[in-house]
């Protein structure tokens, strides 16, 4: 049983962000129609398998109007349709909303194409690489050379951003009857892909030792004795405590006291000369034992510290298998394949990961099977989809607090609940950014005052929707399970985000964004030769996006039964699902590309992504400077050698010349901060720069996510912690209520901006010299 069992879905997608839309409503229940033209699938079988499974596939050419005719027929019959043609071809297939409006006004278009109408390349065909480094995505600051990355960021989160539209657009349909346009730039999604690293980066306020975050001997990489590396995370006091404990009573080390001694109390901001003892000291230290070793020794402490594995070491792990994140399918063609698993998980409508199509369906059987939409009958409500729906949030950092903005921007109503003196200043970049239109209620839940207030706030507040991302088992030792809400809230939607799962070997084990990315293969992608980390945190953003579709999905089967379910995400599980695109590839992937017209080159006057489909090798070998192309053993030598000779002008008039200008696409390298500071990016509020009450100005993100009836909403400001929280306790008519203290503000005290200079001088190259020394 599924969430979305009974709704009716066109699939029209192509590359990677259509077709992944298509497979989320697919495994979660809808009726999914994937329209192929009678061309054919472009991906290759095992590819097609993953894409297309629980899908049902029909024949359709929308160049002809006889065909043409037959699918507006289904169209008017559909809930949702999925399409990300060029504008020129939307037109001609009259595929545009207003068209297909008068045709079934109860249709949900999702639209995901490459830039927005607005921008100034909505006629380019767009590419995952072309759109990526018009966005900066590919620039590392302190390097000459751009770093690819062959996980499809800007596909993967356009698609997640567009699932979180429809299930949106659904639920506003179920008041009114009307559907609407969900549109999701990728571009637009790539930018905010980065938005961390653009708020960190980008003119951060000088309360911030962001190099200093970053120069913390204390998370990073390790090689160890077997010449494997580990990823370790103490960046937590108590975790960094435990870890030197560990030292001293397993006698890993002859001078615990030195190393107790050195500790900075603050793992995040350590003094430089110890940043460079304790950076030796484990240097030789993890080289003492194999990497399995130190994660079994590790992991057994309650330490977070995992090998950096390859993505086919992670899909046999038994981690991943104990928690449902690998799904086996049938493939005809292919046999027995190792796919993702359905995310997210729902305990009431789990879904499933169904088989790929074995044949293809008669246009007429579906239209016959479809039932006819009703005509909506009453006026359109225009208000935000989650208006009236109250969320209340415990989680904390960046997965689970930007699964509940988005429900914000939806909407809902937001009480977040602080601890009163939890405010590290590491924290305070994620707080900015993921806490934004929430209210802040302070409570110390250890305390019994503060549960009884507590308890008084959900007995007044009555949220439909509880958040959090506790460690397995911590929400029900600390009274906040479950069952505790659902007795006095039966329709609750319960939501938790983890880092691995409930179950297996790790199901109790602390995790972070980058102990995930190491544990399932990101990392090895990324770094080839050794690990590395992914410069965004994908997973996080990722992550929080699935868990706020979960919530959604519930909603929606909650306002057709009145039911409530548990809801849960997990980190590793989407770290998987942002590398299906690439489990059956056979090309090689590199730093460079993935294959030769999708890849890097150096022109004579600086770097370009040279972008198109594999299968014009040939044309683009009749390009006067490129004859051979389609003969040369290894295309990307060819490519590189002969691109080299001239500039990006001449060679784009040779494109022109040759008659494939709209075909290939020759895309000039861009860095993040010209790309998000991009006079177009900031006028359109993509980016903006917002003033905060100490007089800080950030750098911030927008959400990609465009509604046509019901947009999105503008937030406001983060709050300090426990500004709320006299409002709220009085609107509970707490009787008991816990002793106030004052509200911690949003950003920490400032040092000074000459202080702050010098500090980040004095720190850079340490983090340049470790990032490339530990990847």
């Amino acid at each position: 049983m599924g969430a979305l069992d009974g709704l009716k879905v066109l699939d029209l997608g192509l590359e990677t962000a259509g077709p992944m839309v298509g497979l989320f409503l697919a495994d979660h229940g809808a009726d999914v129609l994937r329209v192929e033209p009678r061309s054919g699938d472009l991906h290759a079988p095992a590819e097609q398998a993953l894409w297309n499974r629980g899908k049902r596939k029909v024949v359709l050419d929308l160049r002809q109007p006889e065909d043409r005719v037959v699918f507006m027929r289904l169209a008017a019959k559909a809930d949702v349709l999925i399409e990300n043609f060029l504008p020129d071809t939307r037109e001609h297939f009259g595929l545009t909303y207003q068209a297909l409006q008068q045709v079934n006004p109860r249709l949900i278009l999702c639209s995901l194409p490459g830039f927005s109408l607005e921008h100034p390349l909505a006629s380019q065909r767009a590419w995952e690489g072309s759109v990526s480094t018009e966005a900066g995505l590919y620039e590392l600051p302190d390097e000459r050379d751009p770093r690819f990355f062959a996980v499809p960021v800007a596909s993967a989160t356009g698609a997640v951003y567009a699932l979180n539209g429809i299930l949106a657009a659904l639920i506003a349909r179920e008041r009114d009857g009307w559907g609407q346009a969900v549109v999701v730039p990728l571009f637009d999604a790539a930018l905010a892909a980065q938005e961390l690293a653009t708020t960190l980066t980008l003119k951060p306020p000088p309360v911030w030792p962001s190099l200093q975050w970053a120069g913390t001997p204390f998370i990073g990489h390790r090689q160890c004795g077997d010449g494997r590396w580990v990823f370790l995370h103490l960046g937590l006091a108590p975790h960094l405590q435990r870890f030197l404990a560990a030292l001293a009573e397993r006698r890993w080390v002859s001078d615990p006291e030195a190393w107790v001694a050195r500790a900075p109390a603050n793992p995040t901001e350590p003094r430089m000369r110890d940043a460079l003892w304790f950076e030796r000291r484990l240097d030789q230290l993890f080289r003492t034992k194999t990497a399995r070793e130190w994660e079994s020794l590790l992991v057994a402490e309650g330490l977070s510290c995992v090998t950096s594995r390859t993505t086919e070491e992670w899909l046999a792990h038994p981690q991943p298998i104990a928690n449902g994140e690998v799904a086996e399918v049938q493939c005809g063609t292919c046999g027995t394949l190792r796919q993702p698993g359905v995310i997210p998980k729902l305990s009431l409508t789990p879904g499933q990961a169904g088989k790929p199509p074995t044949a293809v369906s008669e246009p007429a059987e579906i239209e016959a099977r479809w039932e006819p939409q009703p005509t909506p009958e009453g006026a359109r409500v225009d208000a935000p989809p989650l208006q009236g729906v109250r969320v209340l949030d415990f989680s904390r950092v960046i997965a689970g607090p930007s699964a509940v903005r988005t429900l914000a921007e939806l909407g809902a109503d937001v009480i977040r609940v602080d601890h009163p003196r939890w405010n590290p200043p590491w924290a305070t970049a994620f707080r900015t950014l993921y806490d934004k239109g929430k209210r802040s209620l302070a409570l110390d839940l250890k305390d019994p005052e503060a549960h009884r207030a507590l308890n008084a706030t959900v007995a007044s507040f009555r949220p439909d929707v509880v958040m959090h991302n506790f460690r397995p088992g911590v929400a029900e030792r600390i009274g906040l399970g479950e069952d505790v809400f659902r007795a006095t809230l039966p329709s609750v939607v319960y939501a938790s985000v983890s880092a691995f799962g409930t179950q297996g070997p790790w199901g109790h084990s602390p995790g972070w964004e980058q102990l995930v990315q190491s544990a399932t293969g990101l990392q090895v992608r990324y770094g080839r030769d050794r690990p590395e980390l992914l410069p965004i945190a994908v997973t996080d953003l990722t992550t929080g996006l699935s868990a706020s579709l979960g919530v959604l999905l519930s909603l929606y089967h909650r306002a057709r039964t009145g039911r409530g379910q548990a809801v849960h995400t997990t980190l590793s599980s989407v770290a998987l699902f942002l590398q299906a695109p690439l489990l059956y590839r056979v090309e090689g992937e590199s730093s460079l590309g993935t294959h030769p017209l999708h890849h890097f080159y150096q022109l004579k006057d600086g770097w370009v992504f040279l972008a198109a489909d594999r299968s014009r090798l040939a044309s683009v070998a009749t390009v006067r400077g490129l004859r051979g192309l389609d003969r040369s053993p290894s295309p990307v030598n060819f490519l590189q050698e002969h691109l080299a000779k001239e500039g990006l002008r001449e060679w784009r008039a040779r494109l022109e010349e040759a008659g494939i200008a709209d075909r290939v696409d020759l895309r000039p390298r861009r860095s993040r901060a010209s790309a998000m500071l991009d006079p177009w990016v900031m006028g359109m509020g993509l980016v903006k720069r917002r003033q905060y009450p100490d007089g800080s100005v950030l750098t911030e993100g927008s959400s990609p996510l465009r509604l046509s009836r019901t947009p999105v909403v503008e937030l406001g400001l983060a709050p300090a912690i426990g500004e709320h929280t006299s409002e709220i306790l009085d609107q509970s008519e707490v009787e008991e209520a816990p002793e106030a203290i004052a509200p911690l503000p949003l950003l920490p005290a400032s040092s000074g901006k000459a202080a702050w200079a010098l500090a980040q001088a004095k720190w850079a190259p340490y983090v340049i010299l470790k990032r490339r020394y530990h990847g």
